[in-house]
């Protein structure tokens, strides 16, 4: 495998992230009552975007 091929995969996969991202971010946004529960997680200190959407979909299964 060359650099290219690797450089080339790295930029497949950070675009991915980013899709899979807006995507997580547009049905947390449909959703008044995660809005609420994301955004008060995200007032603790180091509890981000992510890690609060993750808390919140697993917590409301």
């Amino acid at each position: 495998m060359s650099t290219n091929d690797i450089e080339s995969h790295i930029d497949y996969l950070e675009q991915r992230l980013q899709q899979l991202n807006q995507e997580i971010e547009t049905l947390t946004q449909k959703n008044q009552q995660w809005i609420d529960k994301v955004n008060l997680l995200k007032t603790t200190p180091g509890i981000g975007q992510v890690i609060s959407t993750t808390l919140v979909s697993d917590l409301s299964r």
